[in-house]
């Protein structure tokens, strides 16, 4: 196999992206962002692995779904990982601090290969990209190595992928740049078990609450005759149950999505700046021109900064990594100064 190396593009590329990052529009974000739910079967997570005759290097091996998913997606997954190097201070280097590289597999000579044309088990391990029009953009968390159990197979083809739709507007590529967090092991900041000691969560505020309520309510399957307020707090606390009615409210869920049950590694400093928070438009619908509405009224809003008390302060789109994503890359994917060869993946269990 060959690896085709996703490399620098020029100055002028990179000045077009922080260019977008600083005219940044609420308004284009919102209408834009799809929920990122991580199809988690495994409790813990690995690195992705030093990978032979790759120069020491940590690498990221991805594919396209099909000829459609390349059209639909390369441009701006490309981008997408430009934003993380660029961010990071260029490509894997004693400079950066980082040992990440991103990769399109190719066949032998070059040519041009599609995940779903493969079915050798030693390719399994690369990371598929599926263009899927209906798709609130997902993407497995981290590596999973061969010998782990995923759904009770072991090493099932595809069992790293992640589904993205098309998107518009001029800030599309950050959604991008958050799923990629996700391939780098990285989980949703605002999941943290810690997550209510820093910001305020109103789940009644969080659109669909109501409407999962009355299913909830009125739900014939529904034999535990569950109080009014017991309805409201497992839509607010329990992942499967929110699941189960639909309710977007799933995706702030601590119980489930938190870095205890994904990954052990010491959580640091809360970061709302993190590619990985979401923000306060995210949770709701809101008018920007209306005074009394979320993010004017932050009372309003479903997830807000803590800041002096009530109402809080609103969190505003992060459309490029944080300080502390980017420690945790320089932390997990430290430069490798060893000679080249083989290597095997970091535990996050490590301390």
């Amino acid at each position: 196999m060959q690896l085709a190396a996703i490399l620098l593009p020029g100055l002028a590329f990179v000045s077009q992206i922080l260019a977008a990052v600083t005219a940044f529009d609420p308004s284009e974000h919102a209408r834009n962002h799809a929920r990122s739910f991580e199809a988690v079967t495994n409790n813990v997570r690995q690195t992705w692995p030093i990978l032979d005759g790759s120069g020491g290097r940590n690498v990221v091996r991805y594919c396209y779904a099909d000829a459609v998913s390349k059209a639909k997606l390369q441009q701006d997954f490309e981008a997408a990982i430009q934003i993380w190097m660029t961010a990071l201070g260029g490509a894997a280097s004693s400079t950066a601090e980082h040992n990440l590289v991103f990769a399109e597999v190719s066949g032998q000579g070059g040519e041009e290969k599609f995940c779903s044309a493969w079915y050798q088990r030693l390719d399994q391990d690369r990371y598929t990209l599926i263009w899927d029009a209906s798709s609130d953009h997902s993407a497995v968390i981290g590596y999973i190595p061969p010998a782990q159990l995923v759904g009770g197979k072991l090493d099932p083809p595809n069992r790293h992928h992640m589904h993205l739709s098309t998107l518009s507007g001029a800030h599309k590529i950050h959604k991008y740049a958050h799923e990629l967090g996700h391939v780098l092991a990285l989980v949703h900041e605002h999941q943290r078990p810690d997550r209510d000691q820093h910001v305020i969560y109103r789940c009644h505020k969080v659109r669909g609450f109501s409407d999962a309520f009355q299913k909830a309510r009125y739900d014939p399957k529904n034999d535990l005759k569950l109080a009014d307020w017991e309805i409201e707090n497992k839509l607010c606390n329990e992942f499967a149950f929110a699941k189960r009615y639909g309710f977007f409210g799933s995706a702030f869920d601590t119980e489930y999505g938190g870095p205890t049950q994904l990954q052990s590694f010491p959580l640091g400093d809360y970061d709302t700046k993190s590619i990985m928070h979401y923000d306060s438009l995210t949770a709701q619908t809101y008018d920007l021109n209306d005074p009394h509405a979320c993010p004017n009224n932050p009372a309003e809003c479903a997830i807000v900064r803590k800041g002096n008390g009530e109402p809080g302060e609103p969190i505003f789109t992060n459309l490029i990594p944080s300080a502390g994503d980017l420690a945790f890359v320089r932390t997990y994917y430290p430069y490798d100064r060893r000679p080249p060869g083989g290597g095997q993946a970091g535990n996050l269990t490590s301390t």
